[in-house]
């Protein structure tokens, strides 16, 4: 699933701010780091990121891989427990 948002955000052709809702996902290893592989290949697009839905542990594994990789440690991101106040941050003004 990764893949294909990562092809239609490619299609866009414009900056924008993403979220993604990982709701009932198991977020094993594997999956926080092919998340972080995939919104570094899209870093120069991404204006802002907001995560809904993961764990503290979760959050942890990935802001430390995030902090490792350099396209990503300027980027704004944001985690969230309710998907319609993600989507109202992404489109504020920059905090």
């Amino acid at each position: 699933m990764m893949k294909a948002e990562e092809v239609f955000f490619n299609k866009q052709h414009r900056p924008m701010g993403i979220w993604i809702d990982f709701y009932e996902t198991k977020l094993t290893d594997r999956v926080i780091q092919g998340f972080v592989d995939m919104i570094e290949h899209m870093s120069s697009q991404v204006t802002k990121f907001g995560i809904v839905g993961c764990s503290t542990i979760a959050r942890w594994k990935i802001n430390r891989l995030i902090k490792k990789t350099e396209p990503l440690s300027s980027l704004p991101i944001k985690y969230f427990d309710d998907p319609e106040v993600a989507k109202t941050w992404l489109v504020s003004e920059f905090e």
